[in-house]
């Protein structure tokens, strides 16, 4: 199902689907890493990273490219994506990944969605662009978005909510669940 963007501000913008299931996942990301990253925004990068996110996602093998891609367009002025990804799939298809992290202070809007795809495929031409926005519900629970362009608009193609757990909290019979 296709769920399109909503209104929220003056900008279109994305709205979190409170009634999605949450996947549970092992949080990897390194105590270090957690202590000492410097904002919301980047937090959510790290944990993308480092918990491998993004590939439970896609279903895509998936690299960090570079972080905080920044490029002038004629169109467009200053286009800036939070972070690219290069994924491959199962049948070697390559696809980029441009990452949008939103927080509480910056939502995120169709319109940042829009400029991830003119830029990427004005920079990676031969490649399928998948853009993903990612953000966090609750201090534990992460919301990916994955958009597409449908009728002119943004919309919302897949959505999924990650539950980050210790790796102790993960019950015998929740690791059962996930094997059958």
């Amino acid at each position: 199902m296709v769920q399109t963007h909503h209104r929220c501000g003056h900008a279109n913008c994305i709205s979190v689907n409170p009634m999605l299931s949450r996947i549970d996942v092992y949080d990897a990301t390194p105590y270090v890493v957690r202590r000492y990253v410097l904002g919301q925004r980047d937090r959510i990068l790290a944990v993308l990273r480092h918990d491998r996110l993004v590939d439970l996602f896609t279903g895509l093998r998936c690299y960090s490219l570079q972080s905080h891609l920044r490029a002038s367009m004629v169109a467009l002025g200053e286009v800036e994506i939070d972070e690219v990804y290069v994924g491959i799939g199962q049948t070697g298809r390559q696809y980029m990944l441009p990452i949008h992290a939103g927080d509480a202070k910056h939502s995120i809007g169709a319109i940042s969605i829009e400029r991830c795809l003119a830029l990427c495929e004005s920079k990676f031409p031969t490649l399928r662009c998948r853009p993903i926005a990612a953000q966090f519900i609750a201090d534990d629970l992460v919301a990916l978005f994955e958009f597409e362009v449908s009728k002119g608009e943004v919309c919302t193609k897949e959505e999924r909510h990650y539950r980050l757990v210790p790796n102790d909290d993960l019950s015998d019979d929740e690791l059962r669940t996930y094997r059958s």
